[in-house]
């Protein structure tokens, strides 16, 4: 032996690996199943989930926790380990995770239902086979019975005796006989094939079961992929360790929902009331079912990207001729085409014909509060680009099942102007219109799941645009009977002018009248959108007749500053200068009738055509 600082080598190479086993880190394993979930933020396509991993740390030193079974729609790039403030805080030292195939287990359980199932089975089929021998018995009883009666009643011809007569006494025995045998064995052949179609049912059952047993363990039987997280820290000193551990889940996702529930008043000195319900839809078939946590709803979507597109650089040349195709032909109405009742959609609010003016007025509430308003059950916090958080108060569970699951967001108060609105050449009907303006602090994200109710009764459902805090909200409630509107096309009549020195002109001439009854008991204000069709070519000229165009203000689509000015008129007739409709906006009294004349004039060269088409 060689003698290295008094000890030999053997003995030195001995003591180095028991100062490094002494010196190797602990390690803990944990299934994800033992770290709570305490906090779950659902984004609108994916969730981001933060678990408490507790373990304990005997001695101070290095110690390796390794969390087991994450779900498969784990993002490993997005997982992160910190401390918990205000609590004992290790050092971290790294942390890794990957995704190992392991080969399951069968369970205790599983073996002893594919026992239970099997030997189910062998009973059943042991008392099919029983009952279909005691059935075989039976019909050799009765073969042998009937051959019996065969030999006794046909006697066979003797040449030396000459003819054997039947005795009638000993034939009325052996039907007797017959009679009774047969009996006993038809009642038991009929009990016989009952029980046997029960015990055959029976075992049909019991070989499906063994069947889905069996599938079972064949599944059950193959290899997992499981999402491991393994962390390395450094223990101070001995006692009870927490850490967060945090990571995207995809499958998860949340959308918003409303109910927008409106008062009208009764009377002239009553005001109308509106309140909306914010409504949390939450999905989710992450893998993991997320019980008593704390939610909250991000408006963000992390998935969507964060850098805008590349600016290109746009390039202009001269166009290329197309063969000259005239555009005159012959006249339709397409304009004046009425919708019946059941066709038209109460989305129209997003349309620009619904839309034609911004009718807001400026007495309908600039976000003042109700002094009776609902607390609110979500707290909010505002992000960076407009991105915000909810937080519910309550806790919630929601499983992994894909089924929808509704939270309350909050109760939002507003103090809605109504007003009608009517196209009378699509339909004679009057919809009932609220505009107010979002005063809470909550973004309202676009949905078409509103439920519109109006005085306690379903209306319908609407959509709602994303609707910062500040902004207008505008809502159709469904068409208000109590206004009666009539429309008739008075004239359609087609020109001709022209002589040798003037060029010849044709024209068609378009003249309507609308008549709009107020029968409630208030006074209502009701915009009334006339359709001025709008020239698509240099030679086609439109002029409004009626009302006259001296009469009406030319206004941008949406324009609050145009708007504002005279807006507190009782009539106002304007014209929309992108849709190019005229729109007229009347105040009416209880049962007071308005009057509507509408009429114009569309002229063109007769060489560039005979007729028109408006589409």
């Amino acid at each position: 032996f060689i003698f290295w600082g008094g000890h030999t080598m053997t003995t030195a190479k001995r003591t180095i690996e028991a100062d490094v086993a002494d010196n190797a880190p602990i390690e803990t394993k944990l299934e994800v199943e033992q770290c709570t979930i305490n906090h779950v933020t659902i984004y609108c396509d994916r969730a981001e989930v933060l678990r408490s991993v507790v373990f304990t740390a005997e001695t101070p030193g290095v110690h390796v926790v390794c969390v087991q079974g994450l779900t498969e729609s784990t993002d490993l790039n997005s997982i992160r380990v910190a401390g918990v403030p205000g609590k004992k805080t290790p050092t971290i030292l790294y942390v890794q995770s990957g995704t190992n195939h392991k080969p399951v287990v069968e369970s205790k359980q599983a073996s002893e239902k594919m026992a239970s199932a099997k030997a189910q089975v062998d009973s059943t089929q042991a008392e099919v086979n029983k009952l279909k021998a005691q059935l075989e018995r039976v019909r050799q009883q009765n073969d042998l019975v009937q051959g019996y009666m065969d030999a006794m009643l046909i006697q066979p011809k003797n040449d030396t005796a000459g003819e054997v007569r039947t005795n009638l006494d000993q034939v009325v025995k052996l039907l007797d006989f017959h009679a009774a045998r047969a009996a006993d064995n038809d009642a038991k052949r009929f009990e016989l094939q009952a029980l046997l179609q029960v015990a055959e049912a029976t075992l049909a059952d019991a070989k499906a079961a063994l069947a889905a047993e069996d599938m079972n363990g064949r599944r059950l039987r193959k290899t997992v992929a499981t999402r491991d997280v393994t962390i390395e820290v450094s223990v101070h000193s001995a006692g009870e360790i927490e850490l967060q551990l945090t990571y995207l889940v995809s499958g998860a996702q949340w959308t918003p929902s409303y109910d927008l529930r409106v008062t009208s008043p009764k009377s002239a000195t009553e005001t109308a009331a509106m309140e909306l319900t914010y409504y949390g839809i939450v999905k989710q078939n992450t893998g993991e079912d997320w019980n008593g946590v704390q939610v909250v709803l991000s408006t963000s979507s992390p998935g969507s990207g964060g850098t805008p597109p590349l600016p290109p650089t746009q390039l202009v040349g001269f166009k290329r001729r197309s063969p000259e195709v005239t555009p005159l032909r012959a006249l339709r109405k397409s304009r004046g085409r009425r919708r019946g009742s059941g066709g038209y959609r109460m989305e129209r609010a997003n349309s620009s014909g619904a839309l034609e003016l911004d009718t807001y007025s400026d007495d309908s509430g600039s976000g003042s509060e109700s002094d009776e308003e609902r607390k609110n059950v979500t707290g909010i916090n505002m992000g960076a680009g407009g991105s915000a958080t909810l937080e519910i108060q309550r806790q919630s569970t929601i499983a992994s099942n894909d089924k929808e699951h509704k939270v309350t967001v909050a109760f939002i108060p507003l103090v809605p102007y109504l007003c009608h609105f009517t196209t009378p050449a699509l339909e004679d009907k009057a919809y009932l219109q609220a505009n107010t303006v979002n005063s809470s602090n909550y973004p309202l994200l676009a949905s078409d799941r509103v439920s519109v109710f109006f005085d306690g009764s379903f209306v319908t459902t609407s959509t709602l645009r994303h609707t910062s805090p500040g902004e207008k909200i505008v809502m159709f409630l469904g068409v208000d009977t109590s206004i009666k509107v009539q429309h008739r096309l008075v004239t359609a009549s087609h020109g001709k002018d022209g002589g040798l020195f003037k060029g010849k002109r044709s024209s068609m001439l378009f003249e309507y009248h609308t008549h709009v009854h107020n029968t409630k008991a208030v006074p209502i204000t009701i915009t009334i959108v006339c359709l001025l069709p709008k020239s698509n070519n240099k030679f086609i000229e439109v002029e409004l007749l009626q009302p006259p165009a001296s009469c009406v203000k030319t206004v941008d689509s949406g324009t609050s500053s145009d708007m504002d000015r005279i807006e507190n008129q009782h009539k106002r007739v304007v014209r929309n200068r992108i849709t190019n409709n005229v729109v007229c906006t009347y105040t009416l009294e209880p049962q007071q009738s308005q009057k509507v004349p509408f009429s114009y004039q569309v002229a063109w060269p007769q060489d560039q055509g005979e007729e028109i088409e408006i589409l």
